[in-house]
């Protein structure tokens, strides 16, 4: 019997892509139009758009019996028991019905999915038309902190808590400019912990001075009784014994930590002495260090409530979400953390506009459990109709996320087939072949991860079970072509460490270019981005020969063309010296091709407008008066942009982000260039057109592959002390109800009662670094450089690594060497599917601007407005085409008085053209029809002012469609008099429609007047 779910652990390189397409297209041979009620969510756009052309290409490769897809052809033939004919005729039908209805192809990032869901639920959530969400925290939370600090000049409350915060920084050690920590540490508001608890905290937030008080005097009194022995010790006046006195010292000093080694043999030897004292310390320092370190951020959560308070002020003030705060909104709002899910689930469903029968998740491991909660409801109503089927893909040894709170543990506990979530529902099946990597390095990653595991489970004390469960599938095989590849570890030792690396680096890539690899097979891969910074720059002054590209090379800041818009916009706006100065340089060097002697650009201003376009510096005022989109456009005709080779795909990108800026609702220059310096210069482009090596972060590698990879530095910290983490206070009546309370990570949390939440971040920095080290040395395809230290100490991820190959048959001396370094291969094949041909060489992109005249439409309301009212035909005609708009948004029958109420707060109603009342009139004559009632229900799937897109590309739209699973329906208000044309227009509603796979499609036209439903056939 098939078990409604699959569970896929697809280690790295194992064909998971390919598995995905598999199961989709599967879907597709038993029903062409099974699409429809398909969902697969991914982690981002670019793995989405990957699987969107992984399906269309095969579909399009087994329908042409194209070699290139037998391989799936062969898969969905045996997995399915169809014949090869059969699946090639299904493929055909399949790919013509997701062309032409590719709204229904439901490939999507999990994120754009919530988002999807929240608009949908708009109205029941009361939220305006025009909201929008926000993708950027950070950007909102620095403006509120900024807010904050600015209204602390005339605010007492406010005012206090930053200077409570400057002393707690001082106290540290930190600088007393702490505006930066408060914005870090304000970043908590934002985490699913400080959200699930934010109702608890401040409720109880009213008691945090009496907290306070309870934890100074939990201090106090345990200082002052230490003390105490101190002085009664010292009264006794006997002789000076050293270890004696040094144990009473670090109590007069307050040092009671494990770290300070208090309790040793010269302590036992002496009960007489330090019994008592060593007595009451044991007793008594747990709850002394949980006062300690619950204090020294509890101050600090009124301040993060305060922030919390002016963002949700920020955002109403903008009419914006931020995209944070959906899935706590989604999760009340759909029940996912009530009893009550099964009956919430229909309700999204109608929501999302049809019923789903399969549901896939990519990237499990990555998911959050907010956002498994919110889909979990989905996916439990999905799976509990006979006959549906779902899958979820995903790989623990790949969990790199959990600053964005991905949580492996999810896909861990359902991978066991006898978790109590899905039991004797669930399918475990492992995807075990390496299909990317050659055996050398399939076998050393095998070798040297069961290594790690079995050294870390040794101490991992009650979490050893755990890891070694999480890590069962951690051998792979290879396929059999696998090729025999290379694997090389330097281990340095600390003398002139940097200087030896980045020659390393260098040798390597010469040893590469020499056996015939071009720059582009080659990946530098490092943990944060200083050291890339380090790379880059060791490259641009010793080796100029090697061209590093890194991803600031496809940012928009790094195109000229961009640039030299950007600093013309500043200049209309400041008007300054610098700016005109900055302009005419990049003008006359970078489009006009120009040596410019710098020094004359500051002579004077009227000089220096001789250097930029005739007419500019006149136009100063007129231009200042554009919006921002004409500005950009003005300019790139101005400064003639379009002669600047290689800018294309820049500029083209650099106006889709100014659209997208004005569609968020901000239009004004100045707040433009200010976004623009702080966060949407960071904006990219796609490009595979670079030639040169590629250096990036592990974490921007995942999912990506490399004929030959380095990692350098392979020696970063494991744990990195100091950060916020929120422990739950279980209750202890020192707290006073607040449930939850802010810890700085340090050893001193080991001696407190938060001792399992440092156990648990200790865990799990261990997992986050293993898998780390996992995604870093499975990138390769032939070769694998890692470059480390010969000595480590034991918080450094070179001892995994040391640890690992110490008592290898590989190691010679300080050198792991395993294999032999292979050459390119050299492949001339043709790719035969369209899906997939790539752009060879590089196709001239140009991008032009020209004047065009703007016509204004003039309203049906304004224009009654300006020239009054005309004749009884006219006045008919906007009347019919007012109440068309009004019956265009009501979606069911207890929409109609909101509508009729947003007509009328819109001045849209009135006693000229048309009244409330006469609306009202028209809408029940409407709905006395009991087949017209029934089609403004909420049983069917509706679509108001939809566009049909034709073979031709024109676009149809239709009044109303309605359909569901058996039959569709075409509906057309007509407030006129009955005429032939209108059942010609319906007819071809009805017959794309058809087209494009709806089901028993009938069409009707609606005469208001009459109250006439006269079918089409």
């Amino acid at each position: 019997m098939n078990k409604p779910l699959s569970i896929y652990k697809a280690s790295a390189g194992s064909g998971k892509t390919f598995t995905l397409a598999v199961e989709y297209i599967k879907l597709l041979i038993r029903d062409p139009k099974n699409y429809r009620h398909t969902l697969a969510v991914t982690f981002t756009n670019k793995a989405t758009e990957e699987m969107k052309m992984r399906i269309l290409a095969q579909l399009y490769g087994i329908s042409k019996e194209l070699t290139s897809s037998d391989a799936y052809v062969d898969k969905i033939a045996q997995e399915t028991g169809n014949s090869k004919e059969d699946i090639r005729q299904k493929s055909t039908e399949a790919l013509n019905l997701l062309l032409h209805d590719y709204e229904f192809f439901r490939i999507e990032t999990i994120d754009s999915f919530f988002q999807r869901i929240f608009r949908n639920l708009a109205h029941e959530l009361d939220l305006t038309p025009n909201l929008r969400i926000d993708l950027n925290d950070s950007k909102v939370l620095e403006e509120a902190v900024d807010c904050i600090v600015k209204e602390s000049a005339t605010n007492s409350k406010t005012r206090g808590l930053l200077l409570r915060f400057i002393q707690e920084a001082i106290a540290d050690d930190h600088s007393w400019n702490i505006i930066g920590g408060i914005k870090n540490f304000g970043k908590n508001i934002f985490r699913d912990f400080y959200k699930d608890n934010r109702k608890g905290i401040n409720q109880a937030i009213l008691q945090i001075k009496e907290v306070e008080q309870n934890l100074k005097k939990t201090i106090a009194e345990f200082e002052k009784t230490m003390d105490g022995f101190v002085k009664e010790y010292e009264s006794k006046g006997l002789p000076s014994n050293r270890n004696i006195d040094s144990y009473f010292n670090k109590l007069r000093n307050h040092r009671y930590s494990a770290k300070d080694n208090l309790h040793n043999k010269t302590v036992e030897n002496h009960p007489e002495l330090c019994g008592e004292s060593e007595d009451y310390r044991i007793a008594h320092s747990e709850e002394y260090f949980t006062a300690k370190v619950a204090l020294k951020n509890l101050a600090q959560l009124e301040l993060l409530q305060e922030i919390g308070k002016k963002v949700n002020e920020l955002n109403t003030e903008a009419d914006r979400f931020l995209l944070s705060d959906t899935q706590n909104i989604l999760s009340t709002m759909i029940g996912s953390d009530s009893n009550d899910k099964e009956l919430n689930a229909p309700f999204i469903y109608e929501k999302i506009g049809s019923r789903l029968r399969h549901i896939m998740i990519d990237e499990f491991q990555d998911t959050s459990v907010k956002q498994w909660r919110n889909f979990q409801v989905l996916l439990d109503e999905c799976i509990s109709h006979t006959g549906n089927t779902s899958l979820i893909v995903g790989d623990i040894k790949q969990s790199i996320y959990r600053w964005r709170s991905g949580d492996w543990r999810l896909l861990h506990e359902l991978g066991d087939e006898d978790s109590q979530s899905y039991r004797g529902m669930v399918t475990v099946k492992p995807l075990d072949t390496n299909y990317r990597s050659s055996k050398t390095v399939v076998d050393f990653n095998n070798e040297i991860f069961k290594t790690i595991i079995e050294k870390e489970s040794y101490g991992a004390g009650d979490y050893a079970a755990q890891l070694k469960s999480a890590y069962s599938d951690i051998e792979q095989k290879t396929k059999q072509d696998a090729g025999e590849g290379y694997v090389k570890i330097d281990f340095l030792d600390s003398e002139d460490y940097e200087k030896k690396t980045m020659d390393g680096i260098y040798d390597t890539i010469v040893e590469l270019k020499n056996k015939g690899y071009n720059e582009n097979d080659i990946a530098i891969l490092l943990r944060n981005n200083d050291a890339i910074a380090k790379i880059a720059d060791y490259f641009t002054q010793c080796h100029s020969d090697i061209t590093i590209i890194s991803d600031e090379a496809f940012k928009l800041s790094a195109s000229k063309g961009v640039n030299l818009i950007i600093e013309a916009m500043k200049y209309v706006v400041q008007n300054d010296d610098i700016s005109l100065a900055n302009l005419a340089k990049i003008y006359q060097k970078d489009v006009l091709g120009k040596d410019i002697d710098e020094t004359s650009l500051f002579l004077n201003k009227s000089q220096t407008t001789a250097f930029l376009p005739e007419g500019f510096a006149e136009r100063i005022a007129s231009l200042k008066e554009m919006p921002v989109y004409e500005l950009a456009e003005e300019i790139f005709q101005m400064f003639d942009i379009e002669r600047m080779i290689d800018e294309g795909g820049y500029i083209c990108s650099f106006f889709d982000v100014v659209l997208n800026y004005i569609k968020s609702g901000a239009s004004s220059i100045k707040r433009f260039i200010a976004d623009w310096d702080t966060d949407l210069h960071k904006q990219t482009i796609q490009s595979d057109s670079f030639n040169g090596v590629r250096i990036m972060t592990i974490h921007k590698s995942k999912g990506l592959e490399f004929a030959n990879v380095i990692i350098p530095f392979c020696d970063w910290k494991i744990e990195k002390a100091g950060g916020t983490i929120w422990v739950s206070t279980n209750n202890n009546s020192m707290f006073c109800g607040i449930p939850v309370v802010p810890v700085t990570y340090s050893q001193l949390l080991k001696e407190s009662n938060f001792k399992h939440a440092y156990d648990e971040e200790h865990f799990q920095n261990i997992i986050d670094n293993i898998n780390l080290l996992y995604v870093a040395f499975t990138r390769a395809r032939k070769n694998l450089f890692v470059i480390s230290k010969s000595k480590s100490a034991t918080d450094m991820i070179s001892k995994f690594i040391n640890n690992a190959t110490e008592n290898s048959e590989y190691m010679h001396g300080n050198t792991y060497e395993r294999g032999a370094l292979t050459e390119p291969k050299k492949e001339s094949k043709v790719e035969d599917n369209l899906f997939n041909q790539q752009v060879t060489g590089s196709i001239p992109v140009t991008i032009s601007s020209s004047d065009h005249a703007i016509n204004f439409n003039q309203s049906n309301e304004s224009n009654i407005f300006v020239n009054g009212e005309n004749d009884s035909n006219d006045i008919n005609r906007e009347r019919g085409i007012l109440l068309h708009n009004i019956f265009s948004a009501i979606t069911t029958v207890s929409d109609a008085p909101k509508v009729l109420d947003n007509f009328e707060s819109q001045g849209l109603l009135s006693s000229e053209l048309l009244t409330r009342q006469e609306a009202q009139e028209y809408i029940d004559r409407c709905f006395t029809n009991e087949t017209m009632r029934d089609w403004f229900s909420d049983k069917w799937h509706i679509c108001n002012e939809r566009d049909i897109v034709a073979k031709n590309s024109l676009r149809r739209r239709c009044d109303r469609i309605i359909f569901n699973d058996n039959s569709t329906i075409v509906l057309d208000f007509k407030f006129g008099k009955a005429e032939e044309k209108y059942k010609y227009q319906v007819k071809n509603y009805m017959s794309l429609l058809t087209q494009i796979g709806f089901n028993n499609v009938r069409g009707f036209l609606w005469y208001a007047e009459d109250n006439i439903l006269e079918e089409v056939k």
